[in-house]
């Protein structure tokens, strides 16, 4: 959060049952959660700064050059990465972030894992 200057609006695209949500809706003023799945969505617990929304990440009805930060957890590997990359170019502001992270891989076994890493 030190990197963000400003901190009015936010979006977390494939927010899922919104935990992300709720934690940076603590730092910004707005938070703007998305997810394809309106089922994820009906499980996200609400706070008044949080609007949550059923639909694709690659494609909003965002207006451009809006969001201090946009962050994608977990669920990118579901995503036409060029497609996000481009509405993320969009929607950031020139000023903004995105990031984008894992939880963390699962351990199996050293031979599977040694593989997937």
């Amino acid at each position: 959060m030190k990197y963000v200057p400003e901190r009015k609006l936010c979006w977390v695209s494939g927010t899922g049952n919104g935990q992300i949500s709720l934690e940076l809706s603590k730092y910004f003023d707005k938070v703007d959660a998305t997810d394809l799945s309106s089922q994820q969505i009906m499980h996200a617990e609400h706070r008044e700064n949080i609007i949550y929304k059923a639909g694709r990440a690659e494609k909003t009805d965002f207006a451009d050059h809006i969001f201090d930060l946009v962050t994608v957890a977990q669920a990118i590997y579901w995503f036409d990465i060029a497609a996000f990359n481009n509405e993320v170019k969009r929607v950031l502001k020139n000023s903004g972030f995105i990031v984008a992270w894992y939880y963390g891989l699962m351990e199996i076994s050293a031979a599977i894992d040694q593989r997937i890493n």
